[in-house]
């Protein structure tokens, strides 16, 4: 019975996830989940050990779910080459985007999906998973009566981390640049963004984010989190920033990224395939 509160600014309220075997047993499997931007939405491409987990987030104001199958299977032949793609099982999954207006109510506390789900783009789950559980194992009162302090106290700290998430998630979507279709002229518009991510991004087109842009010592996504945004998609943080180290010798700092790219390739080639690493876990673990 506790209030929901629904998240006016993002769009995305549907998704079409089709499970892909892999084409081989020795099949390459990426370390990374690939996010590819499409019309009226996304796909994500994740290489799990036995299989491939895809799907297709959109907004149904801008895509039917017919339409939007027929994108997911194009992509998916486009990535399968012996695959007969359109015979693979589809599950239509709805997203009601938002979070409870409390999260701790008397002895109950919402915690992971209970508390709320804003969409897969970022995966901020598992951080407010851990972040609720050290809070409540700190929190819990000795006595009853303190219960409604805590309560409070907790349910502050959680809006603000919720509030947070929709600006990191919304990020990726304002400072784009496509005006293809009518979904991403709607996504991109200041009007359907949070005041508190304007505000931050007026900030940031005359410096880069700092730390005290964001006010707690246990963020979501700290401000590298949105360097690595804003710096990724061409978010230019002005040229009179940067004039401010004009006098810093440039060549330094090439031998500096140099040496990690060198260190890096030398780590990495000792490093066994992604494939091979997660077939030792899963006989370790008995997964």
């Amino acid at each position: 019975g506790v209030p929901f509160v629904d998240c006016q600014y993002m769009v995305n309220d549907t998704a079409i996830a089709i499970q892909v075997p892999y084409e081989t047993d020795d099949q390459a499997i990426t370390s990374t989940t690939v996010a590819t931007a499409q019309k009226s939405g996304w796909i994500w491409d994740i290489g799990l050990y036995n299989r491939r987990g895809t799907g297709y987030v959109y907004s149904s104001a801008h895509c039917g779910n017919d339409e939007a199958e027929i994108i997911l299977r194009k992509y998916l032949a486009s990535t399968a080459t012996t695959l007969e793609v359109e015979k693979l099982e589809s599950r239509k999954i709805n997203i009601r985007s938002g979070h409870r207006r409390v999260f701790w109510q008397n002895n109950c506390v919402a915690v992971g999906m209970a508390a709320g789900f804003i969409e897969p783009l970022e995966a901020s789950a598992l951080a407010m998973i851990e972040m609720s559980a050290n809070m409540i194992a700190d929190e819990i009162p000795a006595i009853k009566t303190a219960m409604h302090i805590c309560a409070k106290k907790y349910n502050q700290r959680f809006q603000y981390r919720w509030d947070r998430i929709i600006d990191f998630l919304k990020l990726h979507y304002v400072i784009s640049k496509r005006t293809d279709s009518d979904y991403w002229q709607d996504v991109t518009d200041n009007k359907n963004t949070p005041e508190s991510l304007q505000e931050l991004l007026e900030l940031w087109r005359f410096r880069p984010p700092y730390y005290n842009d964001l006010i707690q010592n246990q963020e979501v996504f700290p401000s590298a989190s949105y360097q690595f945004v804003l710096y990724g998609m061409g978010f230019d943080t002005s040229s009179d920033y940067r004039s401010a180290f004009e006098d810093v010798d440039a060549g330094v700092a090439h031998k500096l990224f140099e040496d990690v790219r060198l260190t890096s390739h030398k780590l990495v080639s000792t490093l066994p395939s992604n494939r091979e690493y997660l077939r030792l876990v899963h006989e370790r673990v008995k997964i």
